[in-house]
């Protein structure tokens, strides 16, 4: 009995070493968990912006063949008309419309910068009548989107995301 009451009493717990290795594991396991969800975050904003710059495009169709013109836009700097900037607001003659009602697309982080962009070229000597919506502040570069009609100006160079559309 002398030897099996050593051999039990050596095995009571755990070693101090033993408790480092398998909170190390689990400290390692975790980051590695916590990195994929981030990954999954970024690109599912990503998918969210993608799917917002449909909705404007789809939008500014449904206004172009209602109208038979698509909206001017009134950036105060002569380019890009950004969303929620200046007050020029593009969105603004979709929401008037009855395109959006309630559901205006934000950006799913930074709803007061300006992410969504607008520009129309009018019989422009160069690129001829057009659209140009552009998106930045993407995450991820899995989303680019290159258009053989924005061949006037490289707006992808300048912008996360573009899409030209003559017309």
């Amino acid at each position: 009995m002398g030897i099996k009451s050593k051999i039990w009493k050596n095995s009571d717990g755990f070693t101090l070493i033993e408790l480092l290795v398998v909170i190390s594991i689990i400290g390692v396991l975790s980051t590695i968990a916590m990195t994929s969800l981030n990954a999954a975050k970024m690109k599912a904003r990503d998918a969210r912006r993608l799917s917002d710059m449909n909705q404007i495009k789809n939008a500014l169709n449904v206004y172009y063949y209602s109208h038979g013109t698509y909206p001017e836009e009134s950036s105060s700097n002569g380019d890009v008309e950004w969303s929620y900037e200046d007050g020029g607001d593009f969105l603004g003659a979709l929401v008037t419309d009855g395109h959006f009602q309630d559901n205006t697309p934000l950006d799913p982080i930074n709803s007061t910068s300006y992410p969504y962009g607008y520009y129309k070229y009018t019989n422009d000597a160069s690129c001829g009548s057009m659209i140009v919506l552009v998106a930045q502040k993407m995450e991820t570069d899995t989303y680019y989107e290159r258009s053989a009609d924005c061949n006037c100006r490289s707006w992808i160079a300048l912008r996360d995301w573009a899409y030209c559309e003559k017309y």
